[in-house]
């Protein structure tokens, strides 16, 4: 029976031999470092409450008495919240039409347009269409949004420019933040769901600063940077993962998930860089991703071998196969792993540029073409529901990678210079 109260502790449990095992990966000289970095994580494994009340409904078999009463009471003040919260954003979007684009909208209006769960999402600033770095299917979705916009019905005869268009969409975006505030504050999920972030720093936490991490994504890692009384500022790395709602959508993964996001934060650096950083020409976000889920895979199947088991059921569970990374394993787990341990040197020193010294300019375009070769994917899985790689692409990359290999062999570099 699931205990959604002992969920964090169980993680707990088993953190020491977790740390010891990522250890082994790195390499022992970077023991303490790894210790220091894990020492203060906090991970929650918490979904919203309207997320954990839909498994209720589903499986409630699943659950412990006591599971399900903590469940139903978050889930009547979440309601509540929402309600009020809803009445909130219905005023402010008819208000915005009625006042800048002079058309009359009604309450039932602005609810064709939006719904309750679109505001739930992340917020997405329009602004974004004008970074180059913004993957192409996001670009093209914040697009669509805007189209559907323009030709709604109730908007159709406003005639509205892209400037026009922008400023409802950012306002909607103001309104979007506000809502998720006033569900917070009013659920009282920084006291419910969020104690032990307002436990660690033994001090009220403003609504506004939970938002991101109680409506963004199912799984991921951030961090507080945190100032003490004296000025000095340390890096206070989080996990959020939520359990419910990725159970409720079949997830049988869940080690490999916590694995994955434990080595974002051991590789979180003290200025809050990391190995995937965009800068100086280089975007390392998609090797990144692709090589922390290797390394996540070897070390939950390294922790299943020895009985450890963290939220993974050992009766029904998998180890890969749910994630959208692994698309690019048989282009890039050949190379990741002959060349598993300069990689991880560089990673946990956040010293992604150091790549570029020891494989040289082509390591640049790796990493441009494995982005763009993800977003195809997403694409093609967006429109059919497969994947398949281009006979140009895997030669692409082939080369690619054996440019690289050169660079290395070239150069002898057999240790990164510090």
């Amino acid at each position: 029976m699931i205990d959604i109260t002992k969920l964090n502790t169980r993680f707990r449990n088993k953190k020491d031999i977790i740390i010891e095992t990522i250890i082994d990966h790195y390499g022992r000289e970077y023991e303490q470092l790894i210790k220091d970095r894990l020492s203060n994580l906090l991970i929650d494994f918490s979904s919203l409450p309207s997320q954990e009340y839909k498994f209720l409904q589903k499986h409630g078999d699943q659950l412990n008495e006591r599971s399900k009463l903590i469940i139903e009471s978050r889930y009547l003040k979440y309601k509540q919240a929402e309600k009020i919260a809803w009445e909130e954003v219905i005023k402010s979007i008819r208000d915005y039409v009625e006042k800048n684009l002079s058309i009359k909208c009604s309450d039932e209006d602005v609810a064709y347009m939006f719904s309750n769960s679109n505001f739930e999402k992340e917020y997405i600033d329009s602004q974004i269409l004008n970074d180059s770095e913004t993957h192409k299917l996001q670009r093209d979705n914040v697009l669509e949004e805007q189209i559907f916009f323009k030709n709604h019905p109730f908007l159709k005869d406003a005639r509205m420019s892209q400037e026009d268009i922008n400023k409802f969409m950012k306002y909607k975006n103001q309104v979007q933040k506000q809502y998720q505030i006033t569900i917070i504050e009013k659920s009282q999920f920084c006291k419910n769901v969020f104690k032990d972030f307002v436990k660690r720093w033994e001090t009220p936490i403003p609504a506004e600063c939970f938002t991101r991490i109680a409506f963004k994504y199912d799984a991921f890692t951030s961090s507080f940077t945190v100032t003490d009384d004296f000025g000095k500022q340390t890096i206070e790395p989080y996990i959020i993962m939520r359990y419910l709602k990725l159970k409720n959508a079949g997830t049988k993964c869940f080690d490999t998930n916590i694995i994955h996001e434990v080595i974002h934060s051991v590789e979180i650096g003290p200025n809050n860089e990391t190995f995937g950083l965009r800068a100086k020409g280089l975007n390392a976000e998609m090797a990144n991703e692709v090589k922390t889920q290797l390394l996540a895979i070897k070390i939950v199947k390294e922790l299943h071998d020895l009985g450890v088991f963290i939220l993974d059921d050992p009766n029904d569970y998998i180890i890969q196969g749910q994630s959208a990374y692994e698309w690019l394993f048989p282009l890039t787990q050949d190379f990741f792993e002959r060349n598993e341990q300069i990689i991880l040197d560089c990673a946990i020193n956040n010293e992604p540029h150091k790549m570029v010294e020891y494989f040289g300019k082509p390591y640049i375009e790796f990493n441009n073409e494995l982005i763009r070769i993800f977003d195809n994917f997403m694409y093609q899985y967006k429109n059919s529901n497969c994947v398949v790689v281009s006979k140009n692409d895997q030669d692409l990359i082939s080369n690619i990678i054996n440019s690289m290999e050169q660079y290395k062999k070239e150069n002898k570099i057999k240790k990164i210079a510090r």
